[in-house]
């Protein structure tokens, strides 16, 4: 189910990639002692039901934190506002280049240092320059002493891996090559990952890449894919942030904040997400001398709690991400294409 490569080295420690033939046929082991999904019928309030929800809520709140204090905050309901929900599905929307990924590098990299094993299923991006990424955002690291080319430096980049894996305390699941997988195989890879391996965060970028057959619609696989996601999350209690294109109009406006009803193909993405969060193209400023861009994360959805928007800054040349402060307060200057100064 789950290969190393010696030749990958000391990565390979904490960093698992994904074999799918390994992963179908644990699945249909797996699935035949599963029950149904769905409950056959409805939870009554009783004494006895009643008294089991006060011990669920006892034991605490049900979480997987992010490393931004105010996205965490925001996340209410059995999460108390200590991070993301366990049986929840959460888009993150965003126009072409606009940073999606980036975004949930950090959200990756924190869960597997807080020792939250984390699976990532990348559509568009290999393994390569994924993991590059993850190393320079977390060893605060410049990424072009990383990659190849003229300022690559064997020698930093040996450092920055070993400090890297020196502070996992959980591993990383990925799959090796962009390869584009049908609804049905990320619902397999989720099951045996969550059941085997005890995976709590899996991370897919992105939806609309899911691969569909021939002829068919893919809106309406689209939709179809949202919903299992939904479903999973329930039934297996885990995490699952997807990222999504925007539609094509909402992602060339120049002015206007994207909704959740800007996500490509969103009737069901926005009815299934427990929080939809934009990254709104229309606000970003970049500051070429300190070699930063931010730009507000909108919380179009919030299930459990309230809509707020967060202003990011992300750093260039370590791809780093971090929250400034809650947007109330900051202006944006359309025409200067610049926010205004700390309140």
């Amino acid at each position: 189910m789950v290969q190393e490569r010696a030749d990958r080295g000391m990565i390979n420690q904490t960093v698992k990639r994904i074999n799918y033939a390994s992963i179908e046929t644990r699945y249909q082991e797996l699935t035949k002692n599963l029950g149904p999904r769905r409950s056959e019928g409805f939870t009554l309030p009783t004494e006895e039901t009643l008294a089991q929800l006060g011990e669920t809520i006892e034991r605490g709140p049900q979480f997987v934190a992010t490393p931004f204090p105010l996205l965490n905050q925001s996340c209410r309901g059995l999460a108390a506002g200590k991070g993301l929900q366990p049986g929840s599905v959460y888009f993150v929307g965003g126009g072409p280049g606009v940073g999606k990924s980036l975004f949930a590098s950090p959200l990756v990299n924190h869960s597997t240092r807080e020792g939250v094993p984390t699976c990532v299923i990348n559509l568009e991006m290999g393994w390569e320059e994924t993991m590059l990424r993850y190393i320079a955002q977390d060893t605060n690291t410049p990424v072009l002493r990383l990659e190849p080319g003229e300022h690559f430096d064997r020698k930093t980049f040996d450092e920055a891996a070993q400090k890297y894996i020196g502070q996992r305390k959980a591993d990383l699941y990925m799959n090796e090559s962009p390869e584009p997988f049908s609804g049905k195989e990320i619902a397999k890879i989720i099951t045996v990952l969550a059941l085997d391996q005890s995976v709590k965060l899996f991370v897919i970028d992105f939806v609309q890449r899911i691969r569909v057959k021939g002829g068919a619609n893919r809106r309406d696989a689209v939709e179809s894919v949202s919903r299992s996601l939904d479903s999973l999350a329930k039934h297996l209690n885990v995490v699952i942030l997807a990222l999504s294109q925007l539609t094509r109009s909402a992602a060339e406006q120049d002015e206007r904040t994207p909704k959740a009803s800007d996500l490509q193909w969103s009737s069901a993405l926005e009815q299934d997400a427990r929080m939809v969060l934009i990254l709104d193209h229309t606000r970003i400023e970049h500051n070429v001398k300190k070699n930063w861009k931010r730009w507000p994360v909108v919380i179009a959805k919030n299930r459990s709690g309230y809509s707020r928007e967060i202003l990011m800054e992300h750093n260039l040349t370590t791809l780093s991400t971090s929250e400034l402060n809650d947007q109330d307060g900051w202006t944006f200057d359309h025409n200067m294409k610049k926010w205004s100064d700390w309140p």
